[in-house]
């Protein structure tokens, strides 16, 4: 069995959930976690690890399960050399929708429209500059494709595994074989659920014009989702 794990969340992909399975199998095992100072609850992100981010410990680390950004070579000062790397990743319009509610995002730019999705993915420019501080720049749509496909590229070979929230259960069983646990050390309850109406009002945003636009305007997450989502079920056909 694999013990040395660590886990890059990606928000609103189930993470909570996976991440409770995690330290449920370290604590019966006794395993060491790396955890965040004081009260926080994030490891530096979303700025790179720093020894001042994590409380020290007498033996190595096994687990890192909390908000962290992925940065190989600070990680494996962190952690033991064969540490198996994770994360999960979802159906990029299905990822917006939640976070859309779960962040409150309406709320927070004022959007008065009774279709506030559609409202905000017409007007991005507009909406994100709430987000953004006056030396940000807009994402450049013409970046480097081939640019894009190294990076994920370097992801497939630095990782295990990148589960598909959509395809939760195969995903698990999959994660199970690949690091030689036994089924029950995969068994979950589902932990921060959002309360927006879920896949109902996801569907009912999904117009052919809101998908366009959002594609548009996050071609990476589709690029990467599409990479790993064809991955998984490679692997998966193999076992």
């Amino acid at each position: 069995p694999q013990n040395n794990i660590v886990f890059i969340k990606c928000m609103k992909c189930g993470t909570e959930t996976l991440a409770s399975i995690l330290r449920r199998y370290g604590y019966e095992r006794n395993l060491s976690f790396v955890l965040p100072i004081n009260k926080r609850i994030y490891i530096g992100w979303p700025y790179q690890i720093s020894k001042f981010d994590y409380r020290p410990v007498i033996k190595d680390f096994n687990m890192l399960v909390e908000h962290a950004i992925y940065n190989k070579t600070t990680l494996q000062k962190i952690m033991p050399f064969n540490t198996k790397y994770i994360s999960i990743i979802r159906e990029p319009f299905s990822r917006f929708v939640s976070s859309f509610y779960y962040f409150n995002i309406q709320k927070v730019t004022n959007i008065t429209s009774t279709n506030p999705i559609s409202e905000y993915l017409n007007n991005i420019d507009k909406y994100e500059i709430k987000y953004k501080s006056n030396n940000a720049k807009f994402l450049d749509l013409s970046l480097d494709h081939k640019a894009v496909d190294k990076f994920i590229d370097q992801i497939d070979s630095d990782f295990e595994l990148v589960l598909i929230m959509d395809y939760y259960d195969e995903s698990l069983v999959l994660l199970k074989r690949l690091l030689c646990w036994k089924l029950q050390d995969i068994v979950y309850l589902r932990t921060n659920n959002g309360k927006y109406g879920g896949s109902k009002r996801i569907e009912f945003h999904r117009t052919p014009t809101n998908l366009h636009l959002h594609q548009n305007h996050d071609f990476i997450d589709y690029k990467i989702f599409h990479h790993f989502n064809q991955t998984l079920w490679k692997k998966i056909n193999q076992q």
